[in-house]
């Protein structure tokens, strides 16, 4: 699996969350949308260029958008 290769792992309890400890940053894949958690913005943008190159993505802006905030 291509998340793999970016060294995500699925979380054991939850296999719709993947865990990347070198960089902090959580990928919640639910159907057809992800969202991304960590505290660093450069390093989620780096993550969304690398998936960008292999998948088409639309980026949808901060998570208030899933929250309907």
């Amino acid at each position: 699996m291509f998340l793999g290769e970016l060294n995500f792992k699925p979380l054991v309890l939850n296999f719709i969350v993947f865990y990347n400890p070198d960089n902090d940053i959580f990928i919640v894949i639910f159907i057809d949308d992800c969202l991304f958690i960590g505290f660093n913005i450069n390093k989620i943008n780096a993550i969304k260029k690398k998936i960008a190159k292999e998948y088409i993505i639309e980026d949808r802006g901060s998570v208030a958008y899933f929250l309907e905030v």
